[in-house]
């Protein structure tokens, strides 16, 4: 929806008598989007300035009743805008909850992790310390095994 321009020297109801020029209308393309940059209560408030005929009142009853409706969709609007700050509101501090959840169980995690890391290198040098004894331990044996299969005329020598 189109919106005539205001003269220059106007403050949203024309002060002096003169019609102001129509501009040329505003032609469309379908396929590139537009933005409108009014609100639907500044266009009703237009619309309803421009559509006035008398201009010897300074304040037309149409006038009056479009400023009403402006008052009513600003009304509304407020409201609205304040049901959606408190829906955002309400969903930050959900958000916000859930986020410190989440940091305090990556914390807690990360703790865990660093000791579960501490156990496993503690674990396995102590692994490794029992293999290497083991396979000392083998060898001692396996020497001893050696020399006891030895038939008895050698080992009298060695001994």
């Amino acid at each position: 929806m189109a919106v005539r321009v205001l003269p220059a020297g106007t403050i949203g109801i024309p002060l002096d008598p003169t019609a102001a020029p129509e501009p040329p209308p505003l032609q469309l393309e379908d396929d590139v989007p537009t933005l409108h940059l009014v609100g639907r209560s500044e266009q009703r408030l237009a619309q309803a300035l421009f559509e006035t005929e008398s201009v010897d009142e300074p304040h037309s009853p149409d006038t009056v009743r479009a400023l009403r409706l402006l008052a009513m969709d600003n009304l509304v609007d407020i409201i609205q805008l304040r049901e959606g700050v408190q829906e955002r509101d309400a969903q930050i501090v959900a958000l916000t909850g859930e986020v410190d959840m989440w940091r305090a169980r990556a914390l807690e995690e990360h703790a865990h992790r660093g000791v579960e890391r501490q156990e496993s290198v503690r674990r396995e040098r102590e692994l490794v310390t029992i293999l290497h004894s083991e396979l000392v331990r083998n060898e001692i044996l396996t020497g001893e095994l050696a020399w006891r299969r030895l038939p008895w005329f050698r080992r009298i020598g060695r001994h």
